[in-house]
């Protein structure tokens, strides 16, 4: 991989697009995605990064202000030091900020499309990417009518996506399960719950099996991989963990306890596109 000379610029924005209909999770209603966006220039060349963040800290701690923060204040200001530096330079640099991961994911996406750019390939390519094709799935928020939800499915199905996750939450769980499995008996389907249940609605999560679910995606409280460990011992449908893992020391704990039989992997999640190629080998190598 080539190497950057020096960084001329980095710039911020922030962009808000309304959502074609409103999208309910079991922590918030969003109407808009307000996107936080960066612009690093080096020469003659430019590259994108786009951080995952939200204005509010619902999904996890980090924000669209407090990346902003750490973005302006740190990431930049290390990146600045830098000269005839590679994308792993930068990275090690960012190892001295605790924490973080979606702004040092943002910087680091605006390094990789800039590098790709400069070596004139796709951006799939300069991580290691093989597949042009991947199979597509949909999440469906939340809705508090029934006929809605199960035509938001039934068009999601029309348009040939592999699977469909819909999102629960308490009071709204296996009676709305029941009646889109009854609908749909042969979707692949799967539900998230993002985290709204505790250890002690394990009753609850159990009548899920019933559905056939593909996985139960964050069951419960994002710091809590103990108790999905005893969950997934309680329960046929495999657990998948979002919000719990950011690192590969959380996927090793999670399947060191058994956590999860599934690892949802969003690449601002868990620090970067980099980062994020090399958690599935890791998974191998544990035998997960």
């Amino acid at each position: 991989m080539k190497r950057i000379r020096k960084i001329d610029s980095v710039e911020l924005f922030i962009v808000k697009l309304p959502l074609v209909k409103p999208f309910e999770t079991s922590f918030s209603v969003q109407t808009h995605r307000e996107a936080l966006l960066l612009k690093i220039i080096s020469d003659d060349f430019f590259g994108w990064g786009e951080c995952i963040t939200s204005p509010d800290p619902y999904y996890c701690y980090e924000t669209n202000s407090t990346s902003i923060h750490i973005i302006k204040k740190f990431l930049v200001t290390l990146l600045m030091t830098l000269e005839n530096f590679s994308i792993q330079d930068a990275l090690l640099k960012f190892e001295r900020i605790r924490g973080h991961y979606m702004a040092k994911a943002a910087v680091e996406n605006a390094l990789l499309d800039l590098m790709a750019r400069k070596c004139e390939i796709p951006l799939f390519e300069l991580i290691g990417g093989k597949s042009k094709k991947i199979m597509s799935g949909i999440s469906i928020g939340i809705m508090e009518n029934m006929d809605d939800l199960l035509e938001s499915i039934k068009n999601a199905c029309n348009k040939k996506y592999h699977r469909i996750k819909i999102k629960i939450k308490k009071g709204k769980d296996t009676e709305l399960l029941k009646t889109v499995r009854r609908t749909f008996p042969d979707v692949r389907l799967m539900a998230d719950a993002n985290g709204d249940y505790s250890y002690d609605d394990s009753h609850i999560l159990k009548q899920l099996d019933e559905f056939h679910l593909m996985m139960i995606e964050q069951p419960l409280c994002y710091d809590d991989i103990y108790h999905h460990s005893l969950l997934q011992q309680r329960m046929d449908t495999p657990i998948c963990l979002d919000e719990s893992i950011t690192n590969l020391n959380d996927a090793k704990t999670a399947v060191a306890l058994g956590s999860c039989k599934i690892i949802n992997i969003k690449q601002g999640r868990v620090g970067g596109m980099i980062k994020s190629t090399l958690l599935p080998n890791s998974c191998v190598r544990l035998k997960f």
